[in-house]
């Protein structure tokens, strides 16, 4: 078998086809490296996002224990204004009168009627 020596065209050749390769090359590398640190800056957002929502979720949870407690609160200081006890009765009654100026030997005195 012979072997054939290439020309200096075909060298010439084969070397420009090489430093075209290298330049490819080293783009495709540029590519990937920017490729890669967009996606690891992708993973560093969805992870703070994530975060974000697992607390925006614990407050929503305890938004929601908070507005029952605050509802079955209400309910049941529904109830108890709904069917008031005498002795609830006079204690509010004590209290309005301890919040009212006292007119002279009335417990309860009428506005005054303005001249009219």
């Amino acid at each position: 078998m012979l072997t054939r020596t290439p020309t200096i065209a075909q060298l010439n050749l084969i070397q420009k086809e090489i430093g075209g390769l290298r330049t490819e090359l080293i783009q495709l590398r540029h590519q990937l490296a920017s490729k890669q640190q967009y996606a690891e800056r992708l993973e560093v957002l969805l992870r703070e996002r994530l975060e974000r929502i697992d607390d925006l979720n614990g407050k929503l949870e305890q938004a929601r224990e908070r507005n029952k407690r605050l509802k079955a609160e209400a309910e049941h200081l529904a109830a108890m204004v709904a069917t008031p006890r005498p002795s609830m009765l006079r204690a509010w009654l004590t209290k309005l009168r301890a919040l009212t100026p006292q007119s002279q030997g009335s417990e309860y005195s009428p506005p005054a009627r303005s001249p009219g």
